[in-house]
């Protein structure tokens, strides 16, 4: 299903930022920018946090605070 919260709440967040920060580039291209990159890295970090426990089991490397850090982030609230 499509997610509409997580695109008009990243819509809004740049609108108002652009509002808040009127210094900065206000276009549409900048502000199209802007959202697609919190777009990305919310679903890097979803990705990561789904996988990165079943990922971190089967390597040889103790990573321990990531593996902590994911496995608290995949806990519910």
């Amino acid at each position: 299903m499509f997610n509409f919260g997580e695109v008009l709440g990243n819509f809004a967040a740049a609108s108002l930022g652009n509002v808040y920060h009127p210094d900065r580039d206000t276009g549409f291209g900048p502000t199209s920018a802007r959202i697609g990159v919190s777009i990305a890295s919310d679903a890097a970090w979803n990705l990561f946090t789904e996988f990165w426990p079943d990922v971190s089991k089967h390597m040889n490397i103790r990573m321990m605070f990531l593996r902590r850090l994911a496995e608290h982030a995949a806990e519910p609230n």
